[in-house]
């Protein structure tokens, strides 16, 4: 038997991800019945705080390895679940080297969901469809953003929609380029109306707090105070079939 690990951030807002990135998993494990599928988190506070909460052990990378080795599987494919190559991405594959530094286990990673052009425009296609079906003049995308160079990747998303001349607008929390950004392009377009999402695949602690929460920083406070009429969809990417089929492709591509 062969392995597949389903490696993601992880959330300490279970009900969120079991809708989003825990359905993405329940998929595979449903469909890719010749493997042996688990789940893995990159964050140890995640992984700490749920087991002090719910007493429920979820793997790192390491440990999600050494579970299939007992298993005597050799062949592993690990399903990278982020937007960005970043340093989660990477630290999950530097932790997977070094668990095989002698090369015992034959190991693929998936890329992430920005790895190239050809990836970009797949979301950036998403991200259209999601604009024609929305009653409002703009969409505009909470990303969590990042200090690495993989960062300007957010930038390269937001110049293929500016490309195809669509009004979405991606924007981040930690990342280049802020809601301050959005919002000079949003009155330099005459923009009245518009809805806020999660460029996020779970809809956690930022897409409900950061984005949509009551406090006068929030995203959800900032552009209605600056007289925006603003619609809210907490909803995590993976909560979206045609999403999730982005990152089922990445998986068949290594398998």
């Amino acid at each position: 038997m062969q392995g597949i690990i389903v490696q993601s951030f992880g959330s300490t807002y279970r009900e969120a991800y079991r809708k989003s990135v825990g359905y993405l998993f329940r998929y595979i494990e449903a469909n890719f019945t010749d493997y042996y599928v688990v789940e893995s988190y990159s964050s140890e506070i995640v992984r700490k705080r749920i087991e002090a909460r719910d007493q429920d052990h979820i793997f790192n990378i390491k440990e999600a390895l050494a579970d299939m080795e007992k298993k005597g599987i050799k062949d592993i494919f690990v399903l990278n679940l982020y937007v960005i190559e970043g340093h989660e991405y990477n630290k999950v594959i530097e932790m997977a080297k070094a668990y095989n530094a002698d090369g015992r286990l034959n190991i693929k990673f998936s890329r992430g969901l920005f790895a190239g052009p050809a990836d970009i425009k797949k979301v950036g296609d998403f991200f259209i469809d999601l604009k024609e079906k929305s009653s409002q003049e703009a969409l505009v995308f909470m990303g969590h953003g990042s200090n690495h160079d993989e960062d300007i990747k957010y930038s390269h998303l937001q110049e293929y929609l500016d490309q195809e001349n669509q009004r979405v607008y991606i924007g981040t929390v930690e990342g280049e380029v802020s809601l301050d950004h959005i919002i000079e392009r949003l009155r330099a377009e005459n923009i009245k109306s518009l809805e806020i999402l999660p460029l996020m695949l779970v809809a956690g602690d930022h897409a409900q707090n950061d984005m949509a929460g009551d406090e006068e920083d929030s995203w959800k406070s900032i552009l209605t105070s600056q007289g925006f009429a603003t619609k809210l969809k907490t909803k995590g990417l993976c909560e979206f079939d045609q999403f999730n089929n982005l990152f089922i492709n990445k998986l068949r591509e290594i398998l």
